[in-house]
């Protein structure tokens, strides 16, 4: 059996570079090598995942294909492989900073500033979203958030970053 190794990526990842030898023999004799057994032809590996493939539900087969190939003492079969995409975790390289007017709750902040690699497009938001905060008060200047990518099903939340906040 010829079988196509399984690959886990994260969103985002290119089309891993070893895809084409990424295959495992099973049940050659004397630890042979699949190029020992390849007599005439070649074997091929194909697969529709491309960089920015979704995250889908039972992955991206990877196709082993031996058409035209011979192989030396052994009838072979082939066993296809998955990419399975898993969602990727945005980087915050730069967290933001907050402002409300004092009487309004975390709800209503605007957070400015942040940098988050590859410019994921999304929105931060505080975790505790009722609270109104006092005017410039201790401990209230800073705030537990999460950020929420637009695109949820290729990308996780980031939560627990402490966010500063001004009240003014």
């Amino acid at each position: 059996v010829i079988k196509a190794n399984d690959f886990t990526l994260e969103y985002g990842s290119e089309v891993p570079a070893n895809l084409a030898n990424a295959l495992t023999l099973i049940g050659a004799k004397r630890n042979e090598k699949l190029a020992n057994i390849v007599s005439t032809g070649s074997i091929s590996v194909n697969t529709d995942y491309e960089q920015g493939s979704p995250v889908k539900a039972g992955g991206y087969e990877v196709t082993v294909g031996i058409a035209g190939a011979t192989f030396n003492n052994y009838e072979v079969t082939v066993q296809n492989g998955t990419i399975t995409v898993i969602k990727a975790t945005p980087v915050i390289t730069v967290l933001p900073t907050a402002t409300i007017t004092y009487g309004q709750t975390l709800a209503d902040a605007k957070f400015s500033g942040q940098v988050i690699e590859g410019d994921i497009p999304g929105s931060f938001v505080y975790e505790s979203p009722t609270v109104a905060p006092a005017y410039n008060a201790n401990p209230y200047n800073s705030f537990t958030a999460s950020f929420v990518p637009d695109d949820t099903d290729n990308y996780n939340v980031v939560r627990g970053k402490i966010i500063s906040l001004t009240v003014g």
